[in-house]
C-alpha cells in the first residue's frame, strides 16, 4: 500500500461549544462576594447562555436543558437548588441484572449526583443549599450528569431492553442522508481493516494500532454518530489505548470492528441523529493551545522524515490532527484549516502526504 488513507470532508461542520471561557473570572468573583444565586445563574450562562435563554422561565427559577437524549431539570431560588434528569425506565425481563449493573454508577462514575428509582424510572438527582454552589462543583455536577447519561443510556437499552425515561427529543436524518452516511461508514471501516492487515503483515503492530485509532476517530469527525454506535467506537478506541502489548490489543479489538462492519443499516440509522448539547464533551482550544499541541507533533514527525519513515511520519501528523478534532472543539477557522490539510493529503503517496501535513502544521504554528 503505497498511498496514505483517503479523506472525505464532512458535511456536518465543527461541533458547537458554547462555553464562554472569558466569563469564568466573573463567575468566581460573584461567588466570592456571596451572591450565590447570581453565581449559580452565571455558571449556567458560562456553560451555555443560549440554552439558558431558550429553556429557562422568565424569572430564571426553572430550566429544562437539552443534552443528547436527556433533559436536565433545574430549580433554583435564594435558598436552594435542585437538579434532576430522568435516565431510564425499568422494563423488560432483565430487571435484576440491569439494576445490579446500573447501581454501580453510583459508586464508580457519579461523584455528586446519585441515581434514584421512583415509579420504575431511574433519575439522576442532586440538591444543595445555594451557598454550596461553588462554581467548579456546579460545573462538574452538570458535566457528570450529562456525560454519564450520554455514555451509558444506549448501552443499557441495548443490553437489558430497558427504555429511555422520556421520549427522545432529537432530529433524525432523512433516508438519503442515512444511505450516504452508511456507505461512508462501511468504506472507512473497510479501508481501516485493509491498513491494519497490511501493517500486521509486516509486524508493525504499533502502526496497525495507530491507524485503526485514526480511522475510528475519522468516523466520529465524518458522521458524528450518537447513541450505541458512538459508545462502541469510543469503547474500541479506549481498548486500543489500554496498557497492553499492541498485538494483544489488536487481537481483542479487531473482532469488535468486524461487528461494526456487520451492523445493518437499520440499526446504524438509530444512532444517526442531531442533538442539542448542554455541556460539551470536548475541550475548547484556541489558537495558542493548538500551537502548543502541535509542538511535539512537529518534532516527532521531523525525526521520522529524516529517517525516511514516511508511514510513521504520516501516522504522527494525521493521527494528532484527528485526535485534536476528536477530543477538542476548535474555532471554525482552525477547524477548516486542519480539514483542508487532510483533504489535500487524501490518498497521496506517503511522502507527498507527509509534506502536505508537515508544511501545513508548521505554517499554522507561525
Amino acid at each position: 500500500m503505497q498511498n496514505a488513507p483517503t479523506f472525505q470532508k464532512s458535511s456536518l461542520g465543527p461541533r458547537r461549544n458554547m462555553i464562554n471561557l472569558d466569563d469564568w473570572p466573573k463567575v468566581m468573583q460573584i461567588f466570592q462576594e456571596g451572591r450565590y444565586r447570581e453565581a449559580f445563574l452565571a455558571i449556567l450562562n458560562y456553560i451555555n447562555a443560549e440554552q439558558v435563554k431558550k429553556y429557562g422561565n422568565e424569572d430564571q427559577t426553572h430550566f429544562e436543558f437539552k443534552h443528547g437524549s436527556t433533559v436536565v431539570y433545574v430549580d433554583v431560588d435564594d435558598k436552594d437548588y435542585k437538579v434532576s434528569a430522568p435516565f431510564l425506565r425499568v422494563t423488560g425481563d432483565k430487571v435484576v441484572p440491569f439494576l445490579r449493573q446500573v447501581t454501580e454508577l453510583n459508586f464508580n462514575t457519579l461523584v455528586l449526583p446519585r441515581l434514584a428509582l421512583k415509579d420504575d424510572v431511574l433519575t439522576f438527582e442532586f440538591a444543595s443549599p445555594i451557598d454550596g454552589s461553588f462554581p467548579y462543583k456546579v460545573y462538574d455536577l452538570f458535566k457528570n450528569i450529562c456525560h454519564t447519561a450520554d455514555n451509558f443510556d444506549d448501552f443499557f437499552i441495548e443490553k437489558f431492553g430497558v427504555e429511555h425515561a422520556e421520549d427522545l427529543k432529537v432530529e433524525h436524518y432523512d433516508d438519503s442522508e442515512v444511505d450516504a452516511f452508511y456507505e461512508q461508514f462501511q468504506g472507512t471501516l473497510k479501508e481501516a481493516m485493509e491498513f491494519v492487515n497490511y501493517f500486521e503483515g509486516r509486524r508493525l503492530y504499533a502502526f496497525a494500532k495507530e491507524i485503526l485509532i485514526m480511522e475510528l476517530q475519522r468516523l466520529d469527525y465524518s458522521l458524528r454518530p450518537q447513541g450505541f454506535l458512538k459508545g462502541e467506537i469510543e469503547k474500541i478506541i479506549k481498548g486500543l489505548k489500554a496498557r497492553e502489548a499492541d498485538d494483544q490489543k489488536l487481537m481483542k479489538q479487531k473482532p469488535e470492528v468486524v461487528k461494526l462492519q456487520e451492523m445493518e443499516k437499520e440499526k446504524f440509522a438509530k444512532s444517526m441523529y442531531k442533538v442539542e448539547v448542554f455541556v460539551p464533551e470536548g475541550g475548547k482550544m484556541d489558537l495558542m493551545g493548538v500551537k502548543n499541541y502541535f509542538k511535539k507533533t512537529v518534532e516527532d514527525a521531523e525525526k521520522d522524515l529524516e529517517r525516511r519513515s514516511y508511514e510513521g511520519a504520516y501516522l504522527i501528523l494525521a493521527g494528532d490532527i484527528y485526535s485534536l478534532l476528536f477530543y477538542n472543539d476548535l474555532p471554525e477557522d482552525i477547524y477548516t484549516t486542519l480539514v483542508g490539510f487532510l483533504e489535500k493529503a487524501s490518498g497521496k503517496p506517503w511522502p507527498d502526504a507527509d509534506t502536505i501535513l508537515f508544511d501545513g502544521v508548521k505554517q499554522l504554528m507561525k
